[in-house]
């Protein structure tokens, strides 16, 4: 008889979970026939079979993503739970990744059940064996919080889902609250800096590079609404339609359309003049363009009602513009002028090519007249997410698109949504309700990510605005000592009684920082302390630096509370100008306090020196006296 002892230091056996298992009724019929049910819906998703190891869900794949984000390979996972797994991704209800996604983290789970587990069956799952699992993830420490998080979700989500067969506890074992918690990430970093932006639209709207039209297309469409990339590489030849004296952009959205097979559609409507214009002229230009390429190239039935196709590619520079490269287009010219000279050799052929704009070698020329074009050549290929990312930093590199460090800025497509909401709900006045509306969320969730952006570029104005200096040129007081104040007055005046300039509080501590001005300026109450936090002439005392930071997390979370609420709107603005007072504040105390590590240190090196001197000094005065005395002897004799 076999036993396990689990970790808190319980024994189990498994002849008396298999007695109770024989003590349980049989399987019902019904059960039977829901399994039967389950397996014939895969003709909904795919021409795929239960038993098949790879299901590709064809019927689903109506976007520009590769065929492998709509394909789910079950011989990567544990075989003896492979049913279960199966039956998961036909009751689950969602869309192909998010099943994808949860499988696989649920494997995570089911290999560890099944290696310290091994006599049991899932029938058996109970809240200790969960438990060693969450201490099992909660140990990992080469895992993030999001990944441990991730897993422990999937397997909630999972057992729920399968409760209802007899293989799997009737009560879900899991704890009702996930037990890594996690915020989501900043994403003051996704935003692309405007004096990029404004770098790749110019090249974006100069008509002197030869960028196909497709990929313009594909990144105002991008960089004008906040879309996922999928949706505006995926929309149909047929997006537009007229309406009065503007137009309407129909959009199809799969992400959160509830997992039905049916898309919603987003409206946005453009007005038929300035940038709207420009972008409604180039849709038209596509729209002709793509009908003329469906009947030179080759093209997946699944894609052939698709607006934004182009293909392959190359891009290069030539004389600071952009130049294209593509294989079919250049085959079809060499044909044509094989046709027109029928009797020119491959040198001349090569000379008349060149002359025309296309230069071909000759050993390139005979290559392609005897193999001819085939293959992803011919084929008229969706700008997948990749794709899109690779031909824009491809771009960055030829125009040496740069960040403020003077760095080729590397873009990803998510980028451009995050600017384009940030800058409607900051610059462009747009409420939560009208930004949630316009990307189609179904909650708060995501728009609220947004706040860390808006905060950035309230700092930007905000230090513009008034004038102040930066952190690392701001006064600041520490140990008695002050940096950064070139006024010998003020610091002689400040120096001589300290508390006499004190002011304000932080934390609940008062006289956190100085008044270099404080005849001219006497501030009432401490509800207004934060104009001391905005003045140039307050010095901040590094010593309070720990009391600094826990305001600054206070108002931080007063932020977050605030965001998206249309009643608190007044409060997060408040909160989010105070949080960005005290992270000034905290900076100058950081400046400080590195400031004064520094001289420390500088003094203890120089001490050092001294002493080590005065030893050298010391050896030498001995050596001086060591061969002085035999000479006093010799003088003597």
């Amino acid at each position: 008889m076999s036993s396990i002892d689990n970790k808190f230091g319980e024994s189990v056996t498994s002849n008396s979970l298999r007695e109770s298992v024989n003590s349980l009724s049989p399987i019902s019929t019904d059960n039977e026939v829901f399994k039967q049910q389950l397996r014939q819906k895969v003709h909904q998703y795919g021409d795929f079979k239960f038993e098949d190891d790879e299901w590709y869900y064809k019927k689903l794949h109506r976007t520009s993503e590769p065929k492998g984000r709509c394909t789910i390979k079950f011989g990567n996972y544990s075989q003896e739970f492979i049913e279960q797994l199966k039956y998961y991704a036909l009751m689950a209800g969602e869309n192909v990744k998010t099943v994808k996604a949860t499988i696989y983290n649920m494997n995570c789970f089911l290999e560890f059940f099944r290696d310290n587990f091994p006599d049991f069956t899932l029938l058996f799952l109970n809240r200790k064996i969960i438990n060693q699992y969450e201490t099992f993830l909660r140990e990992n420490v080469s895992k993030s919080n999001i990944v441990k998080n991730k897993r422990y979700k999937a397997l909630k989500d999972f057992l729920k889902v399968m409760s209802k067969f007899p293989e799997f506890p009737n009560e879900i074992p899991t704890k009702n609250k996930n037990p890594f918690p996690y915020k989501p990430a900043d994403n003051s970093g996704k935003y692309i800096p405007t004096d990029v932006v404004k770098q790749f639209d110019k090249i974006m709207k100069d008509k002197t590079h030869e960028i196909p039209d497709s990929l313009r297309l594909a990144y105002w469409l991008q960089r004008s609404f906040p879309n996922r990339i999928t949706e505006v590489t995926s929309i149909p030849i047929d997006c537009i339609k007229s309406l009065y004296n503007m137009w309407v952009i129909h959009i199809p959205s799969r992400k959160q359309n509830g997992g039905y097979i049916s898309d919603e559609i987003k409206t946005i409507p453009v007005i038929n003049s300035g940038h709207g214009k420009y972008i409604i002229d180039l849709i038209k230009r596509v729209q002709e363009q793509t009908k003329e390429s469906l009947e030179l190239y080759r093209v997946d039935n699944q894609h052939k009602d698709f607006l934004i196709l182009c293909p392959v590619i190359r891009l290069n520079i030539n004389n600071g513009k952009i130049v294209s490269y593509n294989a079919a287009e250049t085959y079809r010219k060499l044909l044509d002028f094989r046709n027109m000279f029928p009797t020119d050799t491959l040198r001349q052929l090569s000379e008349k090519l060149t002359q025309s704009g296309y230069p071909i070698k000759e050993s390139v020329i005979c290559k392609r007249l005897n193999q001819g074009i085939s293959g992803i050549y011919a084929t008229l290929l969706c700008i997948s997410n990749c794709r899109f990312n690779s031909l824009l930093n491809r771009i960055a590199e030829l125009c040496r698109i740069t960040d403020e460090k003077g760095k080729i800025f590397k873009f990803t497509s998510h980028q451009f949504r995050h600017n384009a909401s940030t800058d409607r709900l900051y610059i462009g006045g747009f409420t939560m309700d009208q930004l949630m509306t316009l990307r189609n969320d179904k909650g708060t969730t995501m728009p609220n990510t947004y706040i860390h952006q808006q905060k950035q570029m309230h700092k930007k104005m905000w230090m513009e605005s008034t004038g102040l200096k930066s952190p690392t040129d701001a006064p600041v007081s520490f140990q008695a000592r002050i940096f950064n104040l070139d006024d010998k007055k003020i610091i002689e005046r400040l120096s001589k009684d300290s508390r006499t300039y004190l002011t304000w509080e932080t934390n609940s501590k008062k006289g956190v920082g100085l008044c270099s001005m404080i005849s001219g300026c006497k501030p009432n109450g401490t509800s207004i302390h934060f104009e001391c936090y905005e003045c140039n002439w307050f010095v901040p005392k590094a010593e309070y630096y720990e009391d600094y930071k826990k305001e600054l997390d206070y108002w931080n979370g007063i932020m977050e509370e605030s965001t998206g609420q249309l009643k608190r709107a007044a409060t997060f603005e408040n909160a989010m100008r105070n949080v960005n007072c005290l992270e000034r504040i905290v900076e100058i105390c950081e400046n400080g306090i590195e400031r004064y590590k520094k001289e420390l240190e500088q003094k203890v090196m120089s001490s050092e020196e001294l002493k080590w001197l005065d030893i050298m000094k010391g050896k030498e005065s001995t050596r001086i006296k060591c061969v002085q005395r035999p000479l006093n002897k010799l003088k003597m004799q």
